[in-house]
């Protein structure tokens, strides 16, 4: 099973991804993904809600749609992982399917 995850893994290393650390918030990681379009005009926010569609719940995707969007001052306070984590993903499962690399 290991070498499952490392292939996946290999194949999604591939893709682009922003640079955070792993405590973030989500105004940083806004930040990142926007500053990535600008200097390489690949549409990662793209890749980024279409993988939150595709890997994640409603519930949280509404969420971060919210602090992206209705309530910026709070992505500003709020830690990525924390709100993953409180939804039951792990720091693995969200650098595995989202265009995020912890550092």
């Amino acid at each position: 099973m290991a070498s499952n995850i490392s292939a996946l893994n290999d194949v999604f290393n591939d893709d682009p991804r922003v640079t955070i650390p792993e405590n973030a918030t989500f105004a940083e990681l806004f930040s990142a993904l926007h500053d990535y379009f600008l200097a390489t005009t690949e549409n990662v926010w793209r890749m980024f809600d279409d993988e939150l569609a595709e890997h994640f719940s409603d519930e949280l995707r509404g969420e971060i749609i919210e602090l992206e969007v209705i309530n910026p001052s709070r992505a500003s306070e709020t830690r990525v992982l924390d709100v993953f984590v409180a939804h039951g993903y792990s720091e693995h499962e969200v650098s595995l399917y989202l265009p995020i690399e912890w550092i």
